[in-house]
């Protein structure tokens, strides 16, 4: 399957919360290899902070990854400075495979961070 997915809980409330699954990128992130999902978007509402939204968005967003029977990785990029989300991910088991940071002005510098998860893996500790 290639294109975007997408998860979206409370669709009519003034939340903005979703996920995105993008099986298939052009962009200059993309890693060329079909067999690798990248998850592109994951976007909770500050009202709905630590309520579990974003773990749901996630695992249904998995949910459909491992559905497609294609893929073996889901890859994401974030930013170093996005602890909470980082821990989250984390705890579904991706792995950072790769720290970038970009240097700015003496007070500005981004950390970019690219995580791997292995699918195979992580269904295995689901049903573990």
């Amino acid at each position: 399957m290639y294109g975007t997915w997408y998860a979206r809980l409370f669709p009519y409330s003034s939340h903005c919360i979703l996920t995105s699954i993008r099986t298939l990128s052009t962009d200059a992130y993309s890693s060329g290899d079909p067999s690798i999902a990248e998850l592109r978007k994951v976007s909770v509402d500050a009202s709905a902070h630590r309520m579990g939204v974003g773990r749901r968005l996630i695992q249904a967003a998995l949910q459909h990854t491992l559905e497609q029977k294609c893929f073996t990785h889901v890859r994401l990029l974030t930013s170093g400075y996005q602890q909470s989300a980082r821990g989250l991910y984390e705890y579904f088991g991706w792995k950072v495979v790769k720290w970038n940071t970009f240097k700015g002005e003496e007070w500005i510098d981004w950390h970019e961070v690219m995580y791997m998860l292995d699918l195979q893996e992580y269904a295995k500790n689901m049903k573990g």
